[in-house]
């Protein structure tokens, strides 16, 4: 699309029960034609059937937002590759300390195994590419999506 972007992808990644799906899906109210994709939709084969998905989505939504923990630096860098030059990915890396995402997690509906975030967190490959970082145990989820909204729509008009 001349003069403009075709679609933005909002890639919220970090560890987790640090608060991903919850700021996803405000994203997802307040953004126009936005479609938030999550690898809690999928059971098996999550990141392979999420880029699925953005593909599908490419081109028939404005923005896309993309909620995972996307661990693996892999998963991001693939993102990038999918959208290539016909968008662009805004990376946020939301933040919390250890002890915060396992109280959380543990007061979630259905918890994951207290085992499983030990060993994501220890795996968890930190983006150096972040365009922003948001500490979800400092600020809510309103305060963490009105910086996000922020942030978007000044790097949409940067040229």
């Amino acid at each position: 699309m001349a003069g403009g972007l075709r679609h933005t992808v909002i890639l919220l990644c970090g560890p987790l029960a640090v608060g991903k799906s919850s700021i996803a899906r405000r994203l997802g109210e307040l953004l126009p034609n936005s479609r938030v994709i999550s690898t809690e939709a999928f059971k098996q084969r999550a990141y392979r059937r999420l880029m699925k998905a953005l593909i599908d989505g490419l081109g028939r939504y404005r923005y896309i937002i993309l909620d995972g923990t996307f661990y693996r630096r892999r998963w991001r860098e693939r993102v990038r590759e999918i959208v290539g030059d016909d968008g662009r990915v805004f990376t946020i890396l939301l933040r919390a300390p250890l002890e915060v995402c396992l109280r959380r997690n543990r007061e979630r509906a259905g918890p994951i195994p207290e085992g499983a975030v030990h060993i994501i967190w220890k795996e968890f490959e930190w983006p150096e590419e972040a365009d922003l970082e948001v500490e979800t145990d400092k600020i809510d989820v309103e305060e963490a999506v009105k910086l996000i909204l922020e942030r978007v729509r000044r790097w949409e008009e940067e040229p």
